[in-house]
């Protein structure tokens, strides 16, 4: 090895010695309290939508063509009410996997819910725009530059918060 390749190997060590012990330490409040506020606020939107209103939209036609991809009604109450109770979940699980509220349990309940969580996002964001044949062009319009866009971010987010909590935190 020559001494520049020692050099820069000891640089990318430092480097990667760094993020591994610092940075997700760092990282994890501003990466939970960025994914809460995403999964609150869609929840919040499904619970509203589960409680009867249509939205952004005047009527349930409308709201099922470009929220739904189908059909001429909304989805029925307890759909989005479960929607918006397992995104609230989330939020609350991402704030206590980042420390911003009191934990219940064990930490590796809440990297796996976070894993999990991932996993979910991800696949609704790959996923997604694979199965839109037959839905309305509204929806599919939303879906490619929204709807999917949007799981993909907080799919990501989700992850980097587990892998985050995989390491030790750095106090």
């Amino acid at each position: 090895m020559t001494g520049g390749e020692r050099v820069k190997g000891s640089a990318v060590r430092r480097a990667r010695d760094w993020v591994d012990a610092d940075l997700p330490a760092r990282r994890r409040p501003v990466l939970s309290s960025a994914l809460a506020a995403g999964l609150g606020s869609i929840g919040a939107l499904h619970l509203a939508w589960g409680a009867g209103t249509t939205w952004p939209y005047d009527t349930e036609e409308e709201f099922a063509r470009h929220l739904l991809g189908f059909g001429e009604t909304a989805p029925p109450a307890w759909a989005s009410l479960g929607v918006g109770a397992g995104l609230t979940a989330g939020a609350y699980l991402v704030l206590a996997a980042g420390g911003l509220v009191p934990r219940v349990g064990p930490k590796w309940a809440y990297r796996l819910g976070a894993v999990g969580l991932a996993g979910v996002l991800v696949g609704r964001g790959v996923l997604g725009p694979l199965t839109n044949s037959g839905s309305t062009p509204e929806y599919v319009r939303l879906d490619w530059r929204v709807y999917s866009p949007l799981c993909l971010v907080l799919g990501a987010l989700a992850l980097s918060l587990a892998a985050g909590l995989a390491r030790p935190k750095s106090e």
